[in-house]
């Protein structure tokens, strides 16, 4: 059996790792898993500053470029805490705790103000800016309305429930902190399914969802991991790794080669994909070898799991020899619907000034979101510092900021993504840190990178989109799975558990 995983960020390596182990546990037949990755690095949108951050070498700051740590919740939580024991890195984990102020302390900036969002039952029972009454006045009564049969997004939802207000000032720049996007076109089916249940319209249709069979057992199973227990013992909201979590990366990278015997095509990505009427597909590459361009093929592969995004996979499915033939019809219908999924670019700029948090900052917490509604050119600040003092430079007091910018808005704060200066973004940033923060002192270090195309918007209808994608698939019996944040959830969590459904389901299916 040949197994080819496209893609080596978080969710292919997690669909590698998982179809391995099932492998190892329910075959006797010869297995062959290789992952194909663009880059010489893996670990997708998760990237570090540093490639060793080794603190008895380097004591310099370590600052994540895109994610930069893990929530602990739920089933997907768990699951995640279980992988990470696993690969025995338990003692490279640095969590936060409820206690602690970035767990306890997320702001939104309002009418030129940090307003501290409530955090308790007792807090929302008391009014507090920028609301008008009491949280609790808006959420009560809102829990008992119904919404109109046709409402999905986010902000019609919550405005028609809890009123403006709330859609304005908590649901707006929550989404706009989660996936850099438009309140009034992110769907709620979609992007939070936990709360479409409960908040969306009566009798509304449920998101046909990746499960394990069994969830209950599964979760018991997860739950009785020491690790998993330490976690719920000490009460973790989040974590993140010591070195980074591109080096947690490099490291499950490095197990799957060592220990599991995957196998890896770096430097290399899919250019076509050809359906053979066996059933089976043969793969064209092309390979970077220094300046050059090597084309190659992976023939007799019995399943494809794609965990690039999905304009790449498109991409890939709409070439074709010709015009399609009766085998690739299929293919080329999946990537043209695979082709509405919209994405949006992000501009991170990591900012460090020296001197302690605690005198820096005007409050210490998490982080601040700015809602759309607010004249602002960033979606908001975070206070790394706060979370992971851990990861400050050692030689010196410092505090680390992360600005995150454009979204949905980039085109209109700052034009094209693929013409916009560093300078441009850089001033943008400090304005924006100088205005809300008020900290007006040259940084001591300051880095931008601009992410095309890197966190899908799930917009109204998305869910219907991506269950007609997986239908196309199992009408056509296409040795194909879609696995990444292109599809049911963007967070690390979400892609490693749904990596974990898609492994579990190739490898029961072929009767192994």
């Amino acid at each position: 059996m040949k197994i080819v995983i496209c893609g080596g960020g978080i969710s292919g390596l997690s669909a590698a790792y998982y179809a391995s182990q099932l492998l190892a546990r329910t075959s006797t037949q010869k297995c062959k898993i290789i992952v194909v990755e663009k880059d010489k690095k893996v670990g997708g949108w998760m990237k570090t500053n540093v490639q060793s951050a080794d603190r008895s070498v380097y004591d310099g700051p370590i600052n994540e470029f895109g994610p930069r740590s893990v929530r602990f919740a739920g089933v997907v939580g768990n699951n995640t805490l279980q992988l990470v024991s696993d690969l025995k890195m338990e003692d490279e984990v640095l969590p936060v705790t409820n206690s602690h102020v970035a767990a306890k302390k997320r702001l939104i900036y309002v009418k030129k103000q940090l307003h501290v969002l409530p955090n308790s039952l007792l807090s929302a029972c008391t009014k507090k800016t920028p609301f008008s009454a009491p949280l609790a006045r808006f959420i009560g009564p809102g829990l008992f309305k119904r919404v109109p049969p046709s409402y999905e997004s986010m902000h019609e939802i919550a405005s028609a429930r809890f009123g403006e207000e709330v859609a304005d000032y908590l649901i707006d720049p929550f989404t706009r902190g989660v996936f850099a996007a438009d309140a009034r076109k992110l769907s709620m089916k979609a992007a939070f399914p936990q709360m479409w249940p409960r908040l969306g319209p009566r009798k509304a249709a449920k998101p046909r969802r990746p499960l394990l069979p069994n969830r209950e057992i599964f979760n018991k199973t997860l739950t009785a991991n020491p690790f998993v227990k330490k976690a719920k013992r000490e009460r973790w909201t989040q974590w993140t790794m010591k070195q980074g979590l591109a080096n947690f990366n490099e490291a499950f990278a490095k197990h799957l080669e060592d220990s599991l015997g995957v196998e890896f095509l770096r430097n290399s990505e899919i250019h076509q994909i050809t359906n053979h009427p066996n059933g089976k597909l043969s793969l064209q590459l092309k390979t970077q070898a220094g300046n050059k361009e090597a084309p190659s093929a992976i023939h007799n592969v019995d399943h494809l799991i794609s965990a690039i995004p999905s304009y790449a996979l498109s991409s890939i499915l709409r070439r074709t020899n010709g015009g399609p033939s009766k085998q690739e019809y299929p293919l080329v219908m999946l990537g043209q619907m695979l082709n509405h999924i919209q994405w949006v670019d992000v501009a991170v700029v990591n900012v460090e000034y020296d001197g302690p948090a605690k005198e820096n900052l005007p409050q210490l917490g998490f982080g601040h979101l700015v809602p759309s509604v607010e004249d602002s050119n960033v979606l908001g600040i975070i206070y790394d510092s706060c979370a992971f003092p851990q990861h400050d430079r050692l030689d010196k007091p410092s505090t680390r900021l992360t600005c995150m910018m454009g979204g949905s808005w980039f085109r209109n704060l700052f034009g094209d993504p693929r013409q916009v200066t560093t300078a441009t973004l850089e001033q943008s940033a400090l304005e924006s840190i100088a205005e809300q923060l008020k900290i007006t002192k040259d940084p001591s270090h300051l880095q931008v990178n601009v992410h095309r195309q890197c966190i899908p918007t799930y917009q109204v209808g998305h869910t219907d989109l991506v269950e007609n994608c997986e239908d196309l698939i199992s009408e056509h019996n296409l040795p194909i799975s879609l696995v990444g944040a292109s599809y049911w959830g963007v967070s690390i969590n979400d892609c490693i558990f749904n990596s974990r459904i898609a492994a579990t389901k190739i490898i029961s299916g072929q009767g192994l």
